[in-house]
């Protein structure tokens, strides 16, 4: 169960003090009092940030940051000392300081696995992709049907970071934000686990081929799974099904599985002409 209790803000110039119930994994909770924004306006009206109160607490297994005041210095220590391995999934990467100290950690021996959103922010991705893949960082794209949205990360599998900020340099400072360092080993094991899952699918080998937006190319509409064709134990499926959280989850929608071999030689031998024909991605 997750509680946020937030008093009214009223009025432009007059902001409460906030107080924040986080409960994670159950029985970790950690109580954190913050100063909202001051009133003093900056260029265009805007209003400066500022929060005289405390900026982190914590207890057990679990300490809060509360940005943009406590800074990033804890999860930049975390990178740095990082003995064997981190992981990290971020919806958007644009952070120098963050990268370079990634591919140090990479070029000591620290096994760094990436994965970054490919569906919305790839745009915006790209150069630190381009920069971790050049400095021996495993990074790699997650599922571009998927909003990876997920922003944590996993030093040496002991602690993670649960965070409800980006890595970008430019938002820090007048950003509100909260990082929740987490040692639990019940919560690590878990964060790994599924970045493990993740990470393992997206390396998986599969190739991917599209076709352009055209009336000159064929649509294709069709929604059809063939697993070793040709070979004993193949079988297809067929259906209405996209491979969307909606269809597969929400969706009343039906397929059918056979291993008939001369219904799935046909089918295979369609999905291998239209394959032949794209562009890989």
């Amino acid at each position: 169960m997750r509680r946020l209790l937030v008093p009214a803000v009223l009025g432009p110039a007059v902001v409460l003090p906030v107080v924040l119930a986080v409960i994670l994994a159950g029985c970790h909770r950690v109580t954190v009092q913050l100063s909202g924004p001051t009133a003093a306006s900056g260029p265009g009206g805007s209003s400066a940030v500022s929060a005289p109160g405390p900026v982190s607490a914590g207890s057990g297994a679990l300490t809060v940051l509360g940005e943009p005041q406590a800074g990033l210095g804890p999860v930049d220590k975390l990178i740095n000392g990082a003995r064997s391995s981190i992981d990290l999934t971020m919806y958007e990467l644009n952070d120098t300081t963050a990268e370079g100290d990634l591919a140090a950690a990479a070029e000591r021996g620290v096994d760094v696995r990436v994965i970054l959103d490919a569906h919305l922010e790839m745009s915006r991705n790209t150069a630190a992709y381009d920069y971790l893949k050049a400095h021996k960082v495993q990074v790699t794209w997650a599922p571009s049907a998927t909003t990876y949205h997920q922003k944590t990360l996993t030093v040496d599998a002991k602690t993670s970071v649960v965070m409800t900020l980006n890595m970008v340099s430019a938002d820090y400072a007048g950003t509100r934000d909260f990082a929740v360092i987490d040692t639990s080993k019940a919560d690590v094991a878990a964060i790994a686990a599924t970045f493990n899952a993740d990470f393992a699918l997206v390396n998986a080998g599969a190739h991917v081929r599209t076709y352009r937006n055209s009336d000159q190319v064929i649509y294709i509409h069709a929604k059809a799974v063939v697993a070793d064709a040709g070979r004993a134990g193949e079988q297809m499926f067929v259906g209405s099904e996209n491979f969307s959280v909606s269809s597969l989850r929400k969706n009343r929608e039906l397929g059918i599985r056979t291993t008939n071999d001369q219904v799935i030689k046909a089918v295979a031998a369609v999905l291998g002409d239209d394959y032949a024909g794209a562009t890989p991605f």
